[in-house]
Parts: C-alpha cells; structure tokens; sequence
C-alpha cells in the first residue's frame, strides 16, 4: 500500500477507524484469471451455505512508562467493523449467520499484555490488566470455546496471506491445523460451515516514545504472536489488519489477506469513531480483491479529506 494512500485513510476514517488504512490502496491488484475464477466460484459456495463472522481488533498505546491498551475504543471499534462487514457480505448474498466480537487484544502474547494497564480513553485512569485475554462487555465465552477460538485466532495468524497475483502461482486452499473435534465445536459455535475472520491493531506512540526509543528499534518489537505484525518497530505508530475466510468443514483456508502500514502520525485515538459511511467504504476495500471493489468505492477511498490539525502526541 502507498503511504499517501495510507495518510488520506487514517485521517479521513479517525480514532477505531483508521482500519481502512488496512486493506491496501483502494485500486485492487491485478489478479490472474485463474485467481478471480477461484474466487468467483468461492463466493457461490459461500452464498450458498451462509457465513459467520468473527472480529476483533486491538488498540494500545506505548509510553515512556507504562504502555496501556484501550478496551472501550477497541470494543466500539469492533462493533462498528463488525457491523459494517456483515452489511457488506449481506450486500453481496451472504446470510450472515452470527457474529462474535469476544475478545481485545488476543494478538499479544498474554505475558507482554499483563505488562501493560488498560484505559478506557486518552488520559484515563490506568487500571491493571491481571487476565487474558480481555474480553468485550457482554460476549463472555464458555471455556471451551474460548481456548478453541483463541488457538483458531493464533493459527490463522501463523499463515502466510493467499498469493494471487503471480501469474506462475495457482491459488489454493491452505490446510488450517485444527482437529475435526475443534472444527465441529466451531461449526456449532458460529452456526455455519464458513467463518469470515477480521482482525486488527492500531498501534500509538508517544512523542516521548519515539524520541526515546528511536536508536533501538533494529532490537526491539512488539510482543505479538506471530504474522506480519511482530516485527513492528515500537518507536512509530503502525496499523495493520488480516481478513481470513475459512471452510470450517475441510478445515482450510479459502483467502488470506494481511496488510499493514508504519508511519509517525498515522495514528491518533483522540479523533472519534469513523462515521457509518467511512465504515462503510473501509469494509468493501477490507473485502477486497475476493470481492471486487465498485467502482465508486475506490474514488470514496483515496479521495483526501478536508485538513485537519494532529495535536501533539
């Protein structure tokens, strides 16, 4: 993705929005026929059966001191990325069967985020973090579905994207590494055979912070848990995403997508919530190439918004 690309989207979709940044330029690549057939043929299958959908995203500040992570604003987030997704597929002949929004910030390893506090906004009362992972008000899992979802979280992250633009690479399924047992609980758990998965961080740093730390960043990195993201520097604000379909009955994955973006400025938790359009257009780029993107999407997408001012960090 272009960094210009990346500015006018963080700016433009604000605080828990900023992951429209994530999809990548709006202009989709160029696929190889052989990968849009694929595709085509895969959304039928999905039609046809109907799909769930599992989202979390993770938003964290790093300070000087005590870094923190944002519950409220990653919980909001989630709910209005969830719903903007789950309107997007209805859109394109997907019965959305259920939607779970479970967890914050199950992407870090559970030892680096007991290190941190939680906060419920910018300059909030910081509170210590003595669980993991932390959960959404009200979508408390039983047990077993919790460690079932979770190990399905961290070894959908381990996967490399789908390669579908190399005109020498056929696009194929990847074998997901869960048990029959666990893909049935799954199937039972989200009432459907195929599971979208949308997963995103946004990650903030003070200006202390990137002063401070910016002589050790070849040594340092986030405590993630694996994928694109682990290699993040800890001195400059980062957002990345991964958007997933899965065939819970073969145990595959049918698409990978993971995108990210690394840039001073680029985040900022004071802006408020992206608006219903915003989600709207950030959705259908997350979507696509597996979904085409129209047309007047892509011009919503990289149009510049109006100047706005970043107060400092």
């Amino acid at each position: 993705m272009m960094m210009k690309d990346a500015g006018r989207l963080a700016m433009a979709a604000g605080a828990a929005g900023v992951w429209m940044v994530l999809a990548g330029c709006a202009a989709a690549p160029t696929l190889t026929p052989q990968a849009r057939n694929h595709y085509d043929q895969t959304q039928q299958q999905v039609a046809q059966a109907g799909a769930a959908l599992l989202v979390e995203t993770c938003l964290y500040r790093l300070e000087v001191g005590t870094s923190h992570v944002y519950p409220a604003l990653s919980e909001a987030g989630a709910t209005r990325l969830a719903q903007a997704v789950s309107k997007t597929l209805t859109e394109k002949g997907v019965k959305v069967v259920s939607t779970q929004t479970p967890f914050v910030c199950s992407v870090l390893e559970p030892d680096y985020l007991q290190t941190l506090t939680q906060v419920d906004k910018p300059g909030g009362e910081q509170k210590p973090i003595t669980s993991y992972p932390l959960k959404n008000t009200g979508t408390a899992l039983p047990a077993d579905q919790e460690t079932t979802t979770l190990g399905l979280l961290k070894k959908l992250r381990a996967l490399a994207p789908t390669r579908d633009v190399a005109a020498d690479t056929e696009v194929k399924a990847m074998a997901l590494d869960i048990t029959p047992e666990e893909a049935s609980a799954l199937a039972r758990q989200f009432g459907a055979p195929y599971l979208w998965v949308v997963d995103i961080q946004e990650q903030d740093v003070s200006m202390g912070r990137s002063i401070s730390m910016v002589a050790l960043t070849s040594t340092l990195t986030l405590g993630l848990t694996g994928g694109a993201f682990a290699s993040w520097s800890t001195n400059e604000d980062a957002v990345g995403n991964m958007v997933a379909l899965i065939d819970l009955t073969r145990r595959e994955v049918l698409w990978k997508k993971q995108s990210s973006a690394v840039a001073r400025g680029l985040v900022d938790f004071e802006r408020p919530v992206g608006t219903e359009e915003q989600a709207r257009v950030g959705a259908a780029v997350l979507l696509q190439p597996f979904y085409p993107l129209p047309v007047a999407e892509t011009t919503s997408a990289t149009t510049p918004p109006p100047a706005a001012t970043t107060a400092a960090k």
